[in-house]
């Protein structure tokens, strides 16, 4: 049975508010509401699911959106196939048969070197990889050595469209409209500053989890199995992503006011705990700097936002280079006047999303920014002739994604606040997904490197002729390699 929030109308919008609990229809109330429960009835807790809902679209009495039929397990199945190929199309062509940093040198060196699982939980520069260890070690064991390369590349395309699909799932309890909800899986799918040295890689997939974080965190889980999964899914990305403690003012409200999505701040905050003693254990320094305010804002306005808006890297350089700044601070003023306007017309637990993740991003950038104080990113100091050619950074990839969905959550206010003008919003996501999907070409991208093939195929000849009882295969970057025993090959 569908109980409707309100409906299209101002008389329709009367005769929803009349079925709402009130002092005298409630169960169990006896007349009285104290300010706890008339919050908790505001914020759409599990006691009270349908009161102070803003949406048009039906309610299930658990306080749950309907499924849609994109909710299917067949259709979710065709959705994660579709992602999955453009994930491997995107993936730049001299990118394929090579190890990209750590991949090569940490994460497959280690398990070649050691098969104890504890290298599950072995950090590396200060904190838990959890994802592309686990990733590394099924390739490592379950597949030809001449697979590994293009083997860590189809892991991470793979990750990156279960994130997205994950995502489509666990936004219906928050977004009301399919689209807007494709719009939001298809962000890390298409985010254009992936291109240019994420994708196709474990070493970069961290960021792709504190994307996914804010999404489970909103998700109600329909079963205990759900729930359970969720948390999983939650620890191992925390687990992956340290910078996923941004979110603890989320993690508070969510088991306070959302009690049944309370297994998912259980998960987040056990991978928060390992990523905390990890970094307390720690022994190296971080460089850290806060005194470059002017390049910390130019920095995030090109790399997190001006990147999504602008279809060439290079004619991104050519504009800020002919008229300095103000084109990509024009990009941020529209994303966060999207990310405003949507929290003005939408529900509750959408302002309380779309405040979460433009918050977070800007964070996210920040920490990042600021924690590792490259000179090379002092944005401020770069001369029109480097702003040509502008630096871009990893760092932008996470606060990149996170900004970017305002847009499906805006198109997603628009679509519910005012149904006939439901096509606004399908057409600012065919928008962002065009727009991201032309953006770099074969030039935009630090992807490539040594084939992993051909260095296999020299180490053999180097063991075959001399007594060596292991090899350095060369990966990127220049000097990096993966140390190989012999007999391996």
């Amino acid at each position: 049975m569908f109980l409707w929030s309100h409906s299209r109308g101002a008389h329709d919008g009367r005769q929803a508010a009349d079925r709402r609990p009130t002092r005298h229809n409630v169960p169990g109330d006896g007349g009285r509401r104290n300010a706890s429960q008339r919050f908790a009835s505001e914020m759409g807790s599990a006691h009270w699911p349908n009161a102070g809902v803003d949406c048009c679209v039906p309610v299930l009495e658990n306080g749950a959106s309907p499924r849609s039929y994109l909710d299917r397990a067949w259709a979710l199945l065709a959705l994660f196939v579709l992602l999955f190929g453009t994930e491997l199309a995107r993936v730049p062509s001299q990118g394929w048969d090579t190890f990209y940093a750590e991949d090569g040198r940490t994460f497959v060196g280690d398990w070649v070197s050691t098969s104890k699982l504890t290298m599950l939980f072995q950090p590396y520069a200060g904190y838990q990889h959890l994802l592309p260890r686990v990733i590394t070690w099924l390739v490592v064991h379950l597949m030809p050595i001449t697979w590994w390369a293009n083997g860590v590349i189809a892991f991470s395309a793979l990750t990156v469209s279960g994130v997205a699909c994950l995502v489509f799932v666990a936004s219906r309890d928050v977004l009301t409209t399919t689209v807007a909800r494709l719009g939001a899986a298809a962000v890390p799918v298409f985010l254009p500053l992936a291109r240019f040295e994420a994708i196709g890689n474990v070493a970069n997939l961290h960021s792709y989890m504190l994307y996914l974080i804010p999404w489970l965190f909103l998700a109600r889980s329909r079963s205990q199995a759900a729930a359970v999964g969720f948390a999983a899914a939650a620890a191992v990305a925390v687990m992956t992503e340290p910078q996923c403690v941004i979110f603890l003012p989320l993690a508070v409200i969510v088991w306070f006011w959302r009690r049944d999505s309370r297994w998912v701040v259980v998960g987040w905050a056990l991978g928060a705990a390992g990523q905390t003693i990890t970094y307390l254990h720690y022994a190296g320094i971080r460089p850290s700097s806060l005194d470059n305010f002017r390049s910390w804002v130019e920095g995030y306005a090109v790399n997190a936002v001006a990147t999504d808006a602008v279809p060439s890297g290079a004619r991104l350089g050519s504009l800020v280079a002919r008229f300095g700044w103000w084109p990509a601070m024009s990009a941020a003023v529209v994303f966060f006047g999207i990310a405003i306007f949507a929290g003005l017309i939408g529900s509750r637990w959408l302002r309380v999303l779309v405040l979460t993740v433009s918050l977070a991003s800007v964070a996210s950038w920040s920490a990042s920014f600021f924690l590792n104080d490259h000179r090379a990113f002092d944005y401020d100091a770069l001369s029109p002739g480097q702003l040509a050619s502008i630096p871009f950074v990893r760092w932008g990839i996470g606060a990149g994604m996170l900004i970017a969905c305002v847009i499906p959550i805006g198109a997603d206010a628009v679509a519910t606040r005012w149904p006939k003008s439901r096509w606004v919003g399908v057409a600012m996501v065919a928008v962002m997904i065009v727009v991201m999907g032309l953006w770099f070409d074969a030039g935009d991208t630090t992807r490539g490197g040594p084939r992993w093939h051909g260095g296999l195929q020299a180490a053999r000849v180097q063991c075959a002729v001399t007594s060596r009882t292991s090899v350095e295969i060369p990966s990127f970057p220049v000097s990096w390699f993966v140390k190989i025993p012999c007999g391996d090959l």
